[in-house]
């Protein structure tokens, strides 16, 4: 390359390395719309600065070129969306930039340029992701950097805002008190420092530059500038805005300091320029390539393969009876008695693990223990649940804890946010010894704050969430691994946490996003090897409340992480030796890239295909080693069709609008022993299956909705429609094949129901908008309106009214105590349930409408009143 040529690849460099940086940021930070859509901008900007204005592509031989687009391909098979199209891109765009395009030589040249540029970007973008990855991982021990905050505040005082130190955050005066803001990786930008430095020397490595060291410290020094200066900058602009411009600001402008995109665009206005002429007076002093040696690629490629299947596999080891123990001598919260019943309510009633402890004793053989932990009480116990301890184990305790899980035992560490009731302090005495610690903080979601979702990686998920794509979080602690042995199961970005707040009954910070708030990536599930045993630490207790429990995704993880732990080590873990093998596969990247910058491209895609085909083959290996269980006899479950229909269950969210949420009646299926169970279209209909309900609202049947009744009909499985006001008519054919006709018609109210041929009345009023004819009645109304009827030829029963089983009309608080009249409505979901589920539905609407009710709002537990976890608007938001 001349002299020009390097100066035009050096400008095109500088400006294009903060647009790979940033669209990669966008891409993985989060779920938001806009931000895949700012990505493609982003990228597509770089792909035209380096396409129109780089240095022309460099010799690549047809070899080269079969490699690098062999490896991208394969990668982009590998790769899950979105990225699989982005390297198949890639591949074709290197193809077309080897081969040319159309005939024009105008068009040929301007074609092959982009094609080019889009390859370079990609090729870029991958040190780019491999880097925000590590730092991620570095994040989840390391939240605070320290060392920082003390200098930083010293600059602060010089540009005469009174700043000092405080721990790992600076602190300031202004005219709204003493705010301090803790030096996190995204306050300081970090991860668009390192980004920016990493997209440029990519940029310049894929376009076949070799740079001599005196050049990458200078670069590296030129950025480690800019980025001093990008902090002082945003820190001061953020204090003066503390200062002269916040008033009564609830919600901290987070944006101001945490914005990878704001970090980048100071960073490249002072940053680019200064790359792109550096170099006027060493333009020809680049070194040249000694010859590539051919035992590089296969190398680089072996590491890559063992790297990513050692980091994905985990080892299955050996099925074990699976035999629980719940330790409840330790903990007051969550009791797993008394038993659920249809005549407890209240909070107490919902915020206990009664349902959870029932539905694992009918896959599992399930032991409460409420003495001390000690070698003689573990033993014959396979997995041991320690639940939000209220109370210290001893050491002795403790020392039979971790022996049990050095003999191949499991442990299941369940915490909670903000160390409410020492549960965390209690926790960490048992989880310092395995690697890891449970935060003092809470946990929220940037854009959803009280309903994070998480989803399941497509590639290299742990085993524990083979079952399970999308969890919802209720209110989470974080998780600090300590040891290069803890994986984690679940972390995530686009998370916000705030430390304890001691002045709160239950420390319970106030849910706003404050000044203080850790913004970024934070761990919520983890999991470890440990001796011949298994070790997972949970953060979120709440989830698997008697409210929660069977909520969808729920009943999977949790048996997921209680089969995971049913096992017994035959080898050491694979994930610490994948970790070795990952940094050492990216240093052989980083060397062979120095050394031969011409075959960057290729070195790059054969690492990232190897890691993903590693990735793949851990999956195929470990995928089906960790089946859930069967049910044992007598566990039925009433399952809920969810397809396109417009109800809700309050299985992703908050309940917004209470007349079309259906919640409590899902809940309450718990009360009469059965479990309720969320299933699509698409999923196969569970042996435990006794009945199954949907909700006829404005949405007409999926198309595969129809058949699955069908089906379910013909094996003699009850079906139970509840019919709205605003029902589709998609119903319509399918009823007309069991001889029953839905009529729309004149809106009528009727004061009680009553079983016909009998003057037993249920004293619940009703209301209905159409007609059934055909049909058996069940339940008529005061003009013998048919308000519950059943075809004559299946199982298919029908009921009108069905706003009356909303949240609207059932209290639309689960933990509300309900007045008789109420209760006595409840009763009547009761028996519907009863009967579908036993085949005497008449008998049982005959004997519930008689039977008398009880409402009990608090029962002893143990002895002692159960623990109330009620600060002010936490539970109402949730």
């Amino acid at each position: 390359m001349n002299g020009f040529e390097i100066k035009k690849a050096e400008w095109t460099a500088a400006l294009a390395a903060p647009l790979v940086a940033g669209a990669v940021l966008e891409l993985i930070g989060g779920t938001w719309l806009m931000r895949p859509v700012l990505s493609a901008v982003l990228a597509a900007t770089a792909v035209l600065v380096i396409g129109l204005g780089g240095a022309s592509e460099p010799q690549r031989t047809r070899s080269h070129l079969t490699i690098e687009i062999g490896a991208l391909l394969l990668a982009g098979l590998l790769a899950p969306s979105p990225w699989r199209y982005v390297l198949l891109a890639a591949a074709l765009m290197s193809l077309l930039a080897g081969a040319g395009l159309g005939t024009s030589r105008r068009i040929t040249e301007t074609g092959k340029r982009l094609a080019w540029g889009l390859r370079t970007v990609v090729i870029s973008a991958i040190p780019v992701v491999a880097i925000v990855i590590c730092f991620s991982t570095l994040a989840l021990t390391i939240q605070t950097l320290p060392g920082i905050a003390s200098p930083l505040s010293a600059i602060l005082r010089l540009l005469h805002i009174d700043a000092a130190a405080f721990g790992n955050s600076v602190a300031a005066v202004t005219l709204h008190g003493t705010p301090s803001i803790p030096m996190t990786w995204s306050n300081l930008g970090i991860f668009a420092w390192v980004t920016f430095l990493a997209a440029y020397l990519a940029i310049r490595s894929a376009n076949g530059q070799r740079l001599a060291w005196a050049e990458v410290w200078q670069i590296t020094l030129i950025m480690f500038i800019t980025w001093i200066l990008q902090v002082i900058v945003i820190f001061t602009a953020v204090f003066h805005y503390e200062m002269f411009l916040l008033f009564d600001l609830k919600e901290w402008p987070q944006g101001w300091l945490s914005s990878p995109l704001l970090q980048l665009l100071i960073m490249a206005v002072v940053a680019s320029p200064l790359l792109a002429t550096r170099m006027i007076k060493t333009v020809n002093r680049s070194p040249q390539s000694p010859p590539l040696r051919r035992w590089i690629y296969p190398s680089i490629a072996l590491l890559a393969l063992l790297a990513g299947f050692f980091l994905v596999f985990s080892e299955p080891g050996k099925q074990k009876p699976g035999r629980i123990l719940v330790d409840e001598g330790h903990s007051r919260w969550e009791p797993v008695e008394p038993r659920y019943d249809t005549d407890w309510y209240g909070f107490d009633s919902g915020y206990n693990y009664a349902v959870m402890t029932d539905f694992l004793r009918h896959h599992y053989e399930l032991a409460v223990h409420r003495d001390v932990l000690d070698e003689e009480s573990l033993k014959g116990v396979d997995v041991l649940i320690i639940k939000v301890p209220t109370h210290s184990h001893t050491p002795e305790e403790r020392k039979a804890v971790l022996d049990f899980v050095r003999r191949g035992g499991g442990l299941f560490l369940i915490g909670e946010h903000t160390n409410v009731w020492g549960s965390g302090f209690y926790l960490n005495k048992l989880a310092h010894p395995l690697g890891f610690e449970f935060r003092y903080d809470v946990v929220f979601d940037l854009e959803r704050k009280f309903e994070q979702i998480y989803t399941a990686p497509a590639l290299g998920k742990h085993p524990i969430l083979e079952h399970i794509n999308q969890f919802l979080f209720a209110v989470s602690c974080s998780i600090k691994p300590r040891s290069f042995s803890v994986r984690p199961v679940m972390s995530a970005g686009g998370l916000w946490s705030l430390d304890i707040d001691y002045a709160v009954s239950n420390f319970y910070p106030s849910p706003h996003l404050a000044r203080n708030a850790v913004v970024g990536q934070h761990a919520q599930f983890i999991a470890r090897h440990f001796g011949k045993g298994r070790v997972a630490g949970f953060t979120d207790s709440t989830v698997w409340s008697t409210f929660s429990a069977m909520l969808p995704g729920k009943p999977e993880l949790l048996m997921g992480t209680i089969e995971w732990l049913n096992r017994r080590n035959r080898f050491p873990d694979t994930y610490p030796f994948g970790r070795v093998l990952f940094t050492l596969m990216g240093m052989a990247v980083i060397a062979a890239i120095w050394r031969w910058p011409k075959s960057a491209g290729i070195i790059l895609s054969i690492s990232t295909a190897g890691i993903l085909a590693g990735a793949r083959l851990g999956d195929t290996a470990g995928r089906g080693l960790y089946q859930l269980p069967h049910s044992k006899p007598g566990f039925s479950q009433i399952c809920f069709i969810e397809d396109a229909s417009t109800y809700d269950l309050a299985s992703w969210g908050h309940v917004s609008v209470f007349d079309r949420s259906y919640s409590i009646f899902y809940q309450w299926v718990n009360r009469v022993g059965l479990f309720p169970k969320v299933i699509t279209e698409e999923s196969p209909l569970p042996n435990s299956t006794r009945a199954i309900i949907r909700i006829v609202g404005t949405s007409p049947p999926g198309p595969l909705t129809a058949s699955n009744i069908a089906g379910a009909l013909e094996l003699g499985k009850p079906v139970f429609l509840l019919v709205r006001a605003d029902a589709d008519s998609g119903f319509v054919p399918l009823l007309a094949n069991y001889g029953i006709r839905l009529v729309p018609g004149e809106t009528r109210e009727t004061p009680t129901l009553r079983v016909p041929n009998t003057s037993i009345e249920w004293p619940s009023p009703w209301r209905i908008d159409h007609e059934i004819q055909g049909g058996r009645p069940l339940l008529v109304g005061a003009q013998d309106e048919v308000i519950l009827c059943v075809s004559k030829q299946a199982p298919l029963h029908i009921l009108l009214g069905a706003e009356r089983f909303s949240d609207a009309w059932m209290g639309e608080d689960q933990g509300r105590t309900p007045d008789l009249d109420l209760r006595r409505h409840y009763e009547l979901e009761f028996s519907l349930l009863r009967g579908l589920t036993t085949g005497r539905l008449q008998e049982e609407l005959k004997e519930g409408a008689t039977r008398p009710v009880a409402v009990r709002s608090s029962r002893q537990v143990n002895g002692e009143q159960p623990l109330v976890d009620r600060p002010a608007g936490r539970h109402h938001e949730k």
